[in-house]
């Protein structure tokens, strides 16, 4: 049997165009010093549920529009936790969002990029050196070539207690031998090249070591987190190729944009980085560093040393390569 269905003449069905049917879009999710977790929505939320994986969320709102969630249970400093957020608005418009957060450290030391071996050699890989300028513990601390967020490699740091002025050496080439442990109790745990008696050795296990001609070390409070220090370097200029600004890939290109971002080195422009603003990196070999002179957040804070003058885990040189 066939039936054939028709709509006969009625009344139209009035649907008021005033009416939203999109659902809560979830615009941010930050950290703030209370170690609260603070959620912003793009329109007004009038249920949420948060389910974290350990303990109990509870929280306050202004305005229906940014929630501050407390956690009755905190993620280690530096794990990685995810949360099920769950958003209706007034008109029952809902969505489910799952939200990675990673737990913080209130005693995080102040901590600097020192020394860069960026063209390391088989004897001589490439390293990253930071300098302690506080008391502390580096849980959670990370070590990034550019934003976590998107994909970029990160080094989290392990739970060690550190002192004003302590080096630390990030290897980020090792060979993968049983020599090189990460220091967490003493200094003279690790063996492997590069490794000194006299600062804290740690091992990015499986990385491929730096960027040799361009590229950008940013340290941050976490994966997430604020950015603490940084530092870019390149040997191109603006006129080394015309789509790309001069720093030879988009993904470079959208690093200087995202570091300007941050704020934490120094532009010569108000839109984004441009190449003449980075570390010249031209000069650099195995025995030629980038070494830190001062505190300052630009390219006249960094040098190239003079050769045979790389110093991983003890004070930088002085002396200038000449060209």
């Amino acid at each position: 049997m066939l039936l054939l269905v028709s709509c006969a003449q009625g009344p139209d069905i009035w649907v008021p165009r005033e009416v939203d049917f999109t659902p809560p879009r979830l615009v941010s999710c930050e950290r703030d010093t209370s170690q609260s977790v603070v959620l912003s929505f793009d329109k007004p939320v009038d249920q949420l549920v948060v389910e974290p994986p350990k303990g109990e969320v509870s929280f306050t709102t202004t305005d229906q529009r940014v929630f501050l969630l407390s956690l009755s249970v905190q993620p280690e400093p530096g794990a990685e936790w995810v949360l099920r957020v769950h958003a209706a608005d007034p008109l029952g418009n809902s969505s489910v969002f799952l939200v990675a957060i990673y737990g913080t450290n209130p005693r995080l030391p102040r901590v600097r990029l020192n020394e860069l071996n960026i063209q390391g050699s088989t004897t001589k890989p490439d390293y990253i050196e930071l300098l302690v300028q506080s008391d502390g513990n580096l849980a959670g601390l990370v070590v990034a070539m550019g934003a976590p967020a998107q994909g970029e490699a990160f080094y989290t740091f392990p739970s060690v207690e550190v002192k004003t002025g302590d080096y630390l050496i990030l290897h980020t080439k090792p060979q993968g031998i049983a020599q090189e442990k990460d220091e967490t109790k003493h200094k003279r745990e690790s063996g492997g090249l590069l490794s000194s008696p006299t600062a804290w050795d740690f091992w990015w296990r499986g990385g491929k070591g730096l960027s040799g001609t361009t590229g950008m070390v940013v340290l941050l409070d976490n994966p997430r987190g604020k950015a603490l220090d940084a530092v870019i370097y390149t040997n191109r200029t603006s006129t080394s190729d015309d789509r790309y600004g001069g720093w030879g890939s988009k993904a470079m290109k959208d690093k200087a944009y995202w570091l300007h971002t941050l704020k934490i080195w120094e532009a010569s422009g108000e839109e984004t980085l441009v190449p003449e603003d980075a570390v010249h990196s031209g000069y650099v070999t195995s025995t030629r560093t980038l070494n830190r002179k001062n505190t300052g957040l630009g390219k006249n804070a960094w040098f190239t040393g003079a050769t045979g003058t790389a110093s991983p885990g003890s004070v930088n040189t002085t002396q200038v390569h000449v060209p």
